[in-house]
């Protein structure tokens, strides 16, 4: 069977839906075949090893029944580096790699001390740390599982300049810690409202739920994170944190009840504002 024959098969399967799905599905014959994508462009009349076949077939199945990609092949290209995901992290999204770009362009020539609140696979904080070797990047997480993750990412990317700490944010011992000791703060807080009907089934069923949800319309944690980067930060520091559509005005109104200045407001790929760039003055 060749390439082209493999995806029509797939193409008669998904119905409309196939070029939705496309990438996706190539993307998984890629990694089976240990080939790019540019790569199986030109491969599409060439025979697929019979050894491949059902391992790929295997790969399309639970990908048709809901599972991710990034969970199929354990992995997930973000920013520059490819980095490992399983169940226990959030799948990193291009958009937040806007998120590490922005952080980059904060920092200044001098070395820094940088905060990740809730690491996750340690996707921002280690990105940030293998372009800025001279800067220390201290990544946060509650849970123990993906702070293994991203030690794993750390030590897969060659980064050194980093330290991790496991901890409850929401603790109140915790301020002790952090006060006044960072030049830069980033976060991906949770901030979907539970029960939001545009979460897609294959999110809500793979990803963590603790790094989706939150209370208060999705602004618990944003607002205590906003209030805690604030008490961490020295002065003059700066705080990015990405948060949900529809979420700019209401966590403006509360930032605005901070000391804080709203130095930026950043749109996502699609034009939506969708991060915010704060200074403690």
């Amino acid at each position: 069977m060749t390439l082209a024959e493999l995806l029509e098969n797939q193409k008669k399967t998904w119905g409309p839906e196939y070029l939705t799905h496309k990438r996706s599905l190539e993307d998984l014959v890629g990694f089976f075949l240990g080939k790019n994508w540019g790569e199986l462009q030109l491969l599409l009349n060439e025979k697929i090893p019979l050894g491949k076949i059902e391992s790929i077939r295997d790969a399309f199945a639970d990908y048709k029944a809901g599972k991710p990609v990034a969970h199929i092949i354990g992995s997930k290209f973000f920013f520059k580096s490819e980095f490992i995901v399983t169940p226990d992290v959030l799948i990193p999204r291009n958009e937040t790699e806007i998120l590490v770009e922005k952080s980059l362009k904060t920092l200044n020539s001098e070395a820094q001390t940088i905060f990740d609140f809730g690491a996750g696979s340690g996707c921002i904080g280690l990105s940030i740390a293998k372009e800025r070797p001279d800067c220390r990047v201290h990544l946060f997480e509650k849970s123990v599982e993906a702070l293994k993750i991203s030690k794993q990412n750390a030590v897969k990317l060659d980064v050194s300049n980093v330290e991790f700490y496991q901890e409850d944010l929401s603790s109140p011992d915790v301020l002790n810690f952090l006060k006044e000791r960072a030049d830069l703060i980033v976060s991906n807080p949770p901030y979907i409202k539970p029960g939001d009907s545009r979460v897609q089934t294959s999110v809500h069923l793979y990803e963590p739920h603790e790094a989706l949800y939150c209370a208060d319309e999705g602004l618990e944690v944003p607002k205590r994170w906003v209030s805690l980067s604030y008490q961490a930060l020295k002065p003059g520091g700066h705080y990015l944190f990405e948060f949900g559509q529809g979420q700019e005005i209401p966590l403006s109104d509360f930032i605005a009840s901070t000391d804080y200045s709203i130095i930026e407001k950043i749109p996502d790929y699609a034009g939506i504002d969708r991060f915010f760039k704060l200074k403690k003055e």
